[in-house]
């Protein structure tokens, strides 16, 4: 149930995004004339790159000839640079972009981009590059938040949509303004042979079961003794492999579920992205708090059972058809904060009231229909 708080903020924030939006309302949406280069803009993490590929598909597609560019985040190349669709990717932190704005627009400014594409979130920074990079076509989503510019230089923007929906379409969505749009959603990512065999031997042979458990946000925690508890079981009654998965922050938190198990598992944290999208591509399940295992394994088909509290369900659902998500919306799950604001024995609630047995149940039940 949302709280008071979480309605005022979403009715504020929509109704900020409709104001900032009004002067674009009445130009037409852009019809593209054989462009030959995009530049893409996408300052995420792992999860939201997977969910911007159907996206990069849906230009490919259109527009097979042109090359599309992209601009990521630092440590994040590694998400999208065996995407054949791609042609360069710039690691570039949106700090930067503020800080060195003129020396990477003259970088850009060489390439003469035909067309430049902010996905979600936009701001008056990374619009302020296109514009002074020489793009002539500037398009971006206006969903972001209440205090943020939100793309004063684009030549139009998308129109923001106060329905609740998986961030994929909204992505989509920043498509329609430039008459662009999907033959087929998917998500695409890829794993080189070389990290495939690599990390098939050392996940070796029999039923794996990978569980990633350390989330980037506190309201995204499951406890640590049910993790154990339900690896036990899985290892008991299903004669799994456990592995668990995640980066170097995540190492000690996991070492800390496996001291509370009775069997033993392995601890696959710190391992590169690349090996990171192999483990969960060689899994025969992925059990998951809110974070970039949901979208790896559903890209990936994998069966998924997602544990979900804090953040609006419908924005990070999996997309997938084999996958289950247990989350309770009769509890405080609306917030979107990163910190619960909730005291005393409401602390957590949205994860805390996840059950062993809930979790328990979906695998039989996911793994029957599989």
């Amino acid at each position: 149930m949302k709280p008071l708080r979480t309605k005022i903020l979403d009715f504020t924030r929509n109704l900020v995004l409709e104001i900032d939006y009004f002067p674009h309302k009445f130009k037409k949406n852009i019809i593209l004339d054989n462009p030959k280069k995009f530049l893409l803009v996408a300052n995420w993490l792992i999860g939201d790159l997977i969910v911007l590929t159907p996206s990069i598909k849906a230009i490919n597609e259109q527009y097979p000839k042109a090359k599309i560019d992209i601009i990521v985040s630092k440590g994040m190349k590694d998400v999208l640079s065996l995407n054949p669709r791609i042609n360069k990717i710039y690691e570039i932190n949106q700090e930067e972009i503020e800080e060195n704005q003129r020396w990477h627009s003259e970088r850009l400014k060489d390439e003469k981009y035909d067309v430049g594409i902010i996905f979600f979130e936009g701001n008056k920074s990374t619009s302020k590059l296109l514009r002074d990079a020489g793009i002539p076509i500037r398009v971006g989503c206006s969903n972001s938040g209440i205090k943020r510019g939100k793309g004063y230089y684009l030549t139009k923007k998308t129109k923001p949509d106060w329905k609740q929906k998986q961030y994929l379409f909204y992505n989509l969505d920043v498509l329609k303004t430039l008459n662009i749009f999907p033959k087929e959603i998917k998500q695409e990512i890829f794993v080189d042979k070389e990290t495939e065999n690599n990390v098939k031997k050392i996940m070796g042979s029999g039923f794996k079961i990978v569980i990633h458990a350390s989330p980037n946000h506190k309201t995204h925690e499951w406890d640590k003794k049910k993790f154990a508890e339900l690896a036990d079981y899985l290892i008991e009654t299903k004669k799994a492999k456990i592995f668990f998965t995640g980066s170097s922050k995540d190492i000690n938190s996991n070492n800390e579920i496996i001291s509370l198990m009775k069997n033993k598992a392995s601890n696959l944290a710190k391992n590169s992205i690349k090996d990171f999208f192999a483990v969960i591509k060689n899994s025969d399940l992925v059990i998951t708090v809110d974070t970039a295992a949901i979208h790896i394994a559903a890209a990936f088909n994998i069966p998924l059972i997602v544990l979900m509290g804090a953040g609006p369900y419908e924005l990070w659902r999996p997309y997938s058809n084999n996958s289950t998500t247990i989350f309770h919306p009769e509890k405080c799950t609306e917030c979107r904060f990163y910190e619960c604001f909730r005291k005393g024995e409401r602390n957590m609630e949205c994860m805390n009231s996840i059950t062993k047995e809930e979790v328990i149940n979906a695998v039989d039940k996911l793994l029957s229909n599989s």
